[in-house]
């Protein structure tokens, strides 16, 4: 009796083993495949921080030569040309053109890499009245009203990543003693 229900045993359970095997397979596989699309995610995700981040160092760069300029030259003549535009003529920082016209914006010098694009340009605000601590108003007519003799510029840069799709732009004010 004892060998016929191994024998009986035997034959019943001959595709139960085949089938729970294909679906552990199966689910492992679908665990394999899921892991793999997010994995690849995850890598455009650090791909895409990377380069919005290199973007954003570019154009600070390019911030830092504008002020650079401001800092070093005596004389700055706000003629709407090379980047340098008198009060209220600057360009839409938002409009492309603006970076791509030499007389609208200038090249920066420094770059991390060679893919990113950064350029900037400067706008004269007006003098500063009543340089008091952090509080500084601009005027906009360019009078020196209360002694006034800070000259009061924005400068605006853009950066681009390695990719060319993302890109960043930043605004600094910087304020200059002007020559008397």
């Amino acid at each position: 009796m004892h060998s016929q229900f191994a024998t009986y045993s035997k034959h019943k359970q001959q595709g139960a083993v085949l089938i729970v095997s294909l679906i552990i397979l199966l689910l492992m596989t679908i665990i394999g495949v899921s892991s793999m699309k997010t994995t690849t995610l995850e890598e455009r995700m650090a791909g895409n921080m990377r380069d919005q981040n290199l973007a954003f160092q570019s154009a600070e760069a390019a911030i830092v030569e504008g002020e650079t300029y401001l800092r070093d030259t005596v004389l700055i003549v706000t003629d709407g040309t090379a980047g340098l535009h008198d009060i209220g003529l600057a360009p839409d920082p938002l409009v492309p053109a603006t970076w791509t016209t030499a007389a609208s914006s200038r090249s920066a010098t420094v770059s991390l890499n060679d893919d990113q694009n950064a350029r900037f340009y400067i706008e004269k605000l007006g003098d500063i009245e009543k340089p008091t601590g952090r509080n500084l108003t601009f005027d906009p007519a360019g009078n020196k009203t209360n002694g006034g003799d800070i000259t009061g510029y924005k400068v605006v840069a853009i950066g681009e990543g390695p990719s060319g799709e993302s890109q960043a732009i930043l605004a600094s004010y910087y304020g200059k003693k002007e020559f008397q």
